[in-house]
């Protein structure tokens, strides 16, 4: 059995050394021309990609009956990958194998747990287990299997996904987690997959530990809470990650907060939630935050207080904000009667890397020359 793209991986090497190493995967995928099998190469390793991988599969495909155990224990650790924990303590996965099983009660070829784990974790062409052996009792599913079954989109030439139901063990899962890190991670995939009374109790558990992530479980309450319009739970959340003064967290909790008090009507809460992020200087939320501030002494009707701050994102060169800076400004001028600065807003908007502000800009643009008797303008 051999890999579909093993002819176009031979034509650029002779000589090809199984070795596991990020730098000897990245030195052969730049020697090859096509895009796909280099990102094979360098995901999963020149052994593990052009052999290893495709029969490790073949052989898990193959053995629903002689090795239920083992095939259902590989299907449980690739679920666990999809909780955000990588690796399963063994006893662990014995106990959770059984809801993975495959084969029908009563199998021909019964294993011992002992037999089952040895077959999974057997070396494929010396290269590749399906479960791999990362520590004492700690086995995972290799990244290969793992994507496979999972579906996931991956530089291989076929795609196999797994047809039996199977259970993501987020109990078992929280259960499980030892660092706030793992738990953090582990709130994030609960909440993308709808679990979103598990994130909220997770992240709360992070916050409570005032560990090096509250700060990023904060923000992402705030986010949840908000969400569900529990803008009085969002707004406390994202106030305990200002104060957490953790990575960037604080200067993202202060944007979001600054909208949920622009919601709320609490206009000097917004102006100063702004500001904390402002003053920080950050590349990405200090013009995020003056184009917020912008839109909110617009609504207010502070011509010049936001006619400032928008100036100042825009000056900012965000590729993104200060697009959106040029929208907020445009129409400010053009609400203010002046024609040629709007005008010009909106041609800096029409250069925005997003096609959507640059459709926008061009409506608006186009609307500021209809209103001003230009209809040739308008159209072009």
């Amino acid at each position: 059995l051999r890999h579909p793209h093993a002819r176009v991986v031979q034509e650029g090497f002779s000589v090809v050394e199984l070795i596991d190493s990020d730098a000897v995967n990245a030195e052969m995928a730049r020697g090859i021309s096509d895009p796909v099998v280099a990102a094979g190469v360098l995901k999963y390793g020149i052994g593990t990609y052009l052999g290893g991988g495709h029969r490790a599969m073949g052989r898990l495909m193959e053995a629903a009956d002689s090795h239920p155990l083992g095939v259902a224990m590989v299907r449980a650790a690739s679920a666990w990958r999809m909780t955000g924990l990588d690796s399963i303590a063994v006893p662990t996965l014995q106990r959770l194998a059984a809801e993975y099983a495959v084969s029908k009660p009563g199998s021909p070829h019964p294993e011992s747990a002992a037999d089952a784990l040895a077959w999974a974790t057997a070396l494929e062409e010396e290269v590749v287990q399906l479960l791999e052996v990362v520590g004492a009792d700690q086995v995972r599913c290799c990244d290969y299997v793992h994507d496979q079954l999972a579906g996931i989109p991956s530089p291989t030439a076929t795609t196999y996904c797994d047809p039996h139901p199977r259970p993501i063990p987020w109990g078992a899962a929280a259960e499980a987690a030892t660092t706030t890190g793992e738990t953090l991670e582990l709130s994030i995939r609960a909440h993308e997959a709808g679990h979103s009374g598990l994130a909220e109790s997770l992240l709360e558990q992070v916050l409570r530990s005032g560990g090096p992530n509250s700060g990023g479980a904060a923000y992402n309450l705030g986010v949840l809470l908000a969400e569900r319009s529990d803008f009085d739970g969002a707004r406390a959340a994202y106030q305990a990650g200002i104060n957490a003064h953790q990575s960037d967290f604080d200067l993202m909790a202060a944007v979001n907060l600054g909208v949920i008090e622009r919601q709320l009507g609490d206009s000097d809460a917004a102006r100063a939630a702004y500001r904390y992020a402002i003053d920080a200087g950050h590349e990405e939320q200090t013009p995020m935050a003056l184009t917020n501030l912008g839109n909110l002494e617009a609504e207010l009707g502070n011509s010049e207080p936001a006619r400032l701050a928008y100036e100042a994102a825009i000056r900012s060169g965000h590729p993104i904000h200060s697009a959106k800076a040029s929208l907020g400004l445009g129409e400010l001028e053009r609400k203010d009667r002046n024609v040629a600065a709007a005008r010009a807003a909106y041609v800096r908007a029409t250069e925005a890397p997003d096609p959507h502000i640059v459709a926008e800009a061009a409506s608006r643009w186009g609307d500021l020359e209809r209103d001003a008797g230009d209809p040739q303008a308008a159209t072009q």
